[in-house]
């Protein structure tokens, strides 16, 4: 499924892919003692300052951000021609990270930022707004609904785990059928009674896309 909103595209796979995991590894991190320091990059403004790659066009205001953009600035991943602000960001970007470093937060005495709070899902906006560059700072709720809808309801729908350690709980053979010459046909496994042989009769595919207009 995907939700067009205005001129962007938002795969619902991004939830399950990035930011889930990303609020439930600083979540274990946090139980476990530690402090964790959720941050979401928002800027959409890196233009030239990143580079595709030969004979790719530059990146579109409506793309950005995307995933590992920001990396232009911090690592140099895909720096393209920097702008005397691009340079003033860079050092900005990166002075987070060299403050967590070096004093185990990556806040500043201009801007405050506090560790995970797991009732507040607390994270840091981070995004260069003219003139001062100063980016907006802690907010609570960090892809609330994604984390509820992946980490709770979708489990109380789906019930237990069961985790797979070895190959008897596999409801087919996972061992192809060979033929005389002992090599592995291509075939359809053989199914033990669990229905899954149901599975991809259904040619069909539904695509829910919903747009939403202001």
């Amino acid at each position: 499924m995907q939700i067009f909103l205005a001129d962007k595209v938002i795969s619902i796979y991004d939830d399950v892919e990035m930011y889930v995991p990303t609020f439930d590894l600083a979540l274990q991190q946090t139980l476990k003692g530690a402090d964790s320091f959720l941050y979401e990059y928002i800027y959409p403004d890196i233009g030239k300052a990143y580079d595709r790659g030969p004979l790719m066009a530059p990146v579109d205001q409506r793309e950005s951000p995307h995933h590992a953009q920001e990396l232009a600035y911090l690592l140099g991943q895909h720096a393209g021609t920097f702008t005397e602000k691009d340079h003033q960001i860079k050092y900005l970007y990166s002075q987070f990270f060299v403050n967590f470093i070096n004093h185990g937060s990556p806040a500043s005495p201009n801007q405050t930022w506090h560790p995970l709070d797991p009732e507040k899902k607390n994270y840091f906006v981070i995004n260069f707004p003219d003139p001062d560059l100063k980016s907006p700072g802690e907010t609570n709720g960090y892809h609330s609904k994604a984390v509820e809808f992946w980490d709770y309801i979708i489990p109380k729908i789906a019930g237990p785990k069961t985790p797979i350690v070895n190959e008897s709980q596999l409801p087919y053979d996972p061992i192809p059928t060979k033929n005389e010459n002992n090599l592995a046909l291509i075939s359809q496994p053989v199914i033990n009674g669990t229905g899954i042989e149901k599975i991809g009769e259904n040619k069909k595919t539904d695509t829910v896309f919903q747009e939403l207009i202001g």
